[in-house]
């Protein structure tokens, strides 16, 4: 499913000094992420942050769509895991929601639209979260520029459906991401981010995304991913009971 971008990943080695990955130890900073898991078609672990919308529902993206759920893992924070029986692909496609067997306390991942950022300026205060494929406990990549919605669209031509992120300014962000290279060698694993704004998830990683560690593409310096702003009517009809926390 992901050969393709892997074949063409390339991380980017010679840049001096690395970026910190920390573990963010506090559960309660983004008491809503949860940890979902599938394996790709060639057997590497895919680790995707999920976000509780409501008691029976999180929203991740649409790669970590599976028609049998129980492919599926999902784990909290402290490592608990929770059942799926049902996995829906929703909104244009980007996203997934995925159902669970037992309950979700929340809180719940806000899904106001006056919770995302509109991006009319570019920003250097954002940062990725994401899990790696060993353990339950959420990371945090910075510094990452996030572009304002104009430039975006230059990049993307997609209407303002993505959130774009300058890649040149995370140091060591493509390793934090895969260990696979630029020779087509099989990864070992993949992480995929999603983008923070002042405390607010905006955008995640999905099929419509470009995670910025391409070669072959004009725009290898900058990823762009699934923005919720853009999606957001889809996402209040679409999500089973709407959302928790509107």
């Amino acid at each position: 499913m992901l050969s393709s971008l892997f074949f063409y990943l390339t991380l980017f080695s010679a840049v001096v000094g690395q970026c910190p990955i920390a573990n963010i130890t506090d559960p309660l900073a983004f008491p809503y992420v949860f940890r979902v898991q599938v394996q790709s078609d060639l057997g590497y672990p895919i680790t995707f942050p999920g976000f509780a919308v409501n008691q029976n529902y999180i929203l991740t993206s649409d790669m970590a769509f599976r028609k049998n759920a129980a492919l599926i893992k999902i784990t909290d924070q402290f490592g608990v895991v929770y059942r799926t029986p049902k996995s829906t692909i929703i909104a244009s496609g980007r996203f997934a929601i995925l159902r669970t067997c037992r309950p979700l306390p929340g809180p719940y991942i806000s899904m106001s639209q006056f919770s995302f950022n509109r991006l009319s300026d570019n920003l250097t205060n954002a940062e990725f979260i994401l899990f790696n494929e060993n353990d339950d406990v959420l990371k945090k990549v910075k510094p990452l520029t996030v572009f304002n919605e104009g430039h975006c669209v230059t990049i993307t031509n997609d209407l303002f459906e993505s959130v774009c992120v300058d890649i040149n300014v995370t140091p060591g962000f493509c390793s934090y991401i895969s260990d696979a290279f630029g020779d087509g060698s099989t990864p070992t694993f993949f992480r995929a981010p999603a983008v923070v704004i002042n405390g607010q998830v905006n955008a995640i990683y999905s099929s419509s995304s470009e995670i910025g560690c391409n070669g072959c593409s004009v725009n290898d310096q900058v990823g762009f991913y699934s923005s919720f702003l853009s999606c957001i009517e889809y996402l209040l009809t679409e999500i089973p009971g709407g959302v928790g926390n509107p």
